[in-house]
């Protein structure tokens, strides 16, 4: 009795947890009622007065939020996007008690060599970002072509918005680990930019056995707190502030000048979430700014961003309201990176698969010295073009650093097979 008692229980426990990582098929179809009050909201929006002369340089230009807004209103149609957004297949799985929301758009006919690609984005972009990506990598060219599987982030989009602290990078990147393993991947890239940058090292770290390779365009910069990292990042920032003393560079400055929100997001997210979560043209203005900002964009936004596309991302955090719990990320992060623990495990980080680092031209560049301090770095290019959103500023220049990386991935693994034979 005893026995048959356990092999039921066994059994038992074996449903749950088979039930809770079962993957369901998602569409993303947004209420009527939820368009109707958004366009309600957008008629009442109240609008702050601002200098005559003023440009980007105070914030959002009013100017050309309005002319956003009345696009928004009067030609933006959400349902095209929406179904542009379902024309890759979207799932749910349910992983440590929370949804995780995820595309996965397979290999095109043709490869003979498919690797999986986990695509990790960033904060204000969503998933949404891989979507001018995607079609470059599922094709075949010289018999090579990916699946790419792009999850949003935990409290992100749809994805779920745990109601406890505590999913920070590290429980992130174990989240993802198992997403791969339940879409019975033996062996996958992961590729970040943004908090994708910070997360995919992290991904690789903890799951080395099937994360074979990862290709970075950020790095999470607080490791340069450890001994290893420390006189790299002395050097960067003393020549930093040197060429903003000398007058060589504004750097220093234009750092300090564009990391307000950062402050504000890793203190007191809820706070500024309350208003942000309740105006749609307040919510645009936040994010589009960042876009405005962080992209190569010389001036001129729509030269990399269609209105479209900068209204589908803001609608991906207005739809789900999901701005404050994706927030709440830099608190939990930046609360810890300079605790002990911290200091001590990333004394020992290091990921040792092949690496690829993408240095496009960045707010937040890392000194090549930097990064290969902490990733077994095989290959590092500079592009002139492109800035922080770089899948959907370049994508073609992505993926062809992406192909080129996953092919020396290959080669050194066929020299490491040969070497042991």
């Amino acid at each position: 009795r005893v026995t048959m008692r356990l092999l039921l229980l066994i059994l038992l426990l074996g449903i749950a947890i088979t039930s809770t990582q079962t993957i369901r098929p998602f569409t993303i179809n947004i209420e009527d009622e939820v368009l109707t009050d958004l366009k309600a909201r957008l008629n009442r929006t109240i609008w702050p007065d601002q200098f005559e002369t003023a440009g980007w340089e105070w914030g959002m230009n009013h100017p050309y939020l309005k002319e956003l807004v009345t696009y928004w209103q009067t030609e933006f149609d959400w349902r095209k996007q929406e179904a542009l957004l379902n024309s890759f297949p979207n799932y749910k799985v349910e992983i440590e008690g929370v949804d995780f929301h995820f595309v996965q758009a397979k290999a095109k006919p043709g490869a003979t060599r498919v690797i999986p690609l986990l695509f990790l984005h960033g904060w204000p972009g969503s998933f949404f970002e891989a979507y001018k990506l995607i079609p470059y990598l599922i094709t075949p060219q010289d018999g090579l072509a990916f699946d790419v599987i792009v999850p949003s982030l935990v409290g992100y989009g749809f994805s779920g918005h745990p109601k406890e602290a505590g999913w920070d990078h590290h429980k992130m990147a174990k989240g993802f680990n198992s997403l791969m393993r339940i879409l019975n991947y033996d062996e996958y890239i992961v590729q970040g930019g943004d908090w994708g940058g910070v997360i995919a090292p992290h991904v690789a770290f903890y799951d080395p056995q099937h994360c074979i390779g990862l290709h970075m365009n950020f790095f999470p910069g607080w490791y340069s707190e450890t001994a290893k990292g420390f006189i790299p990042s002395i050097r960067y920032f003393y020549r930093m502030i040197y060429n903003y003393i000398t007058g060589q560079g504004d750097d220093y400055s234009y750092l300090a000048r564009e990391t307000g929100y950062l402050h504000i997001q890793a203190t007191k997210p809820d706070t500024v979430g309350m208003g942000l979560s309740d105006s749609p043209a307040g919510l645009a203005a936040y994010i589009v700014e960042k876009f405005y900002t962080w992209a190569d964009i010389h001036g001129n936004i729509e030269s990399r961003f269609t209105k479209d596309e900068l209204l589908t991302n803001v609608m991906i955090y207005w739809v789900s309201n999901s701005i404050t719990s994706s927030m709440r990320l830099y608190a939990q992060v930046f609360s810890q990176i300079f605790s002990a623990e911290t200091r001590e495990f990333s004394r020992n980080f290091f990921v040792s698969q092949p690496s690829a680092f993408a240095n496009f031209k960045d707010i937040f560049r890392f000194p090549k010295v930097q990064v290969e301090n902490f990733v077994n770095l095989v290959q590092w290019n500079d592009f002139d073009s492109g800035g922080h959103f770089a899948a959907l500023e370049e994508p073609a220049v992505l993926s062809r650093d992406i192909r080129s990386y996953a092919v020396k991935l290959d080669t050194i693994k066929l020299k490491s097979v040969e070497k042991e034979l």
